[in-house]
């Protein structure tokens, strides 16, 4: 499982380095993630998924959603499942930035982000 851990913080490092985050929907749309190797879309969708997880985690004030990402995308059976939903989605959403398009599918499996 430590091996597992560490080859996966590899990947997201490998892929922060190869494909920087550009602020900008202008610059950097789900159109420019749809032209990398499905490999690096899914190094950037696993980074993407796992730092909106710590986030939540860190507010103290959404247990339920935490759970909630973690039983739908931490299991490894399921991951290129998600990652096959959130293609589809850039797809269809191409002039978007690809960090909308991955929030809207988190809070479409499980629920919104906002604070009670």
């Amino acid at each position: 499982m430590i091996m597992l851990n560490r080859l996966f913080v590899k990947g997201i490092l490998v892929s922060l380095a190869f494909h920087p985050q550009v602020s900008s929907a202008e610059e950097f749309t789900g159109e420019i993630v749809l032209g990398w190797s499905e490999e690096a879309q899914d190094h950037f969708f696993a980074t993407s998924i796992t730092m909106t997880s710590i986030v939540v985690g860190r507010t103290g004030q959404h247990g339920e959603l935490e759970s909630c990402m973690t039983d739908w995308y931490t299991e490894k059976d399921v991951r290129q499942e998600r990652h096959t939903y959130i293609r589809k989605k850039l797809e269809a959403y191409p002039s978007y930035h690809p960090q909308g398009i991955i929030l809207a599918v988190i809070e479409e499996a499980c629920g919104g982000f906002a604070i009670n």
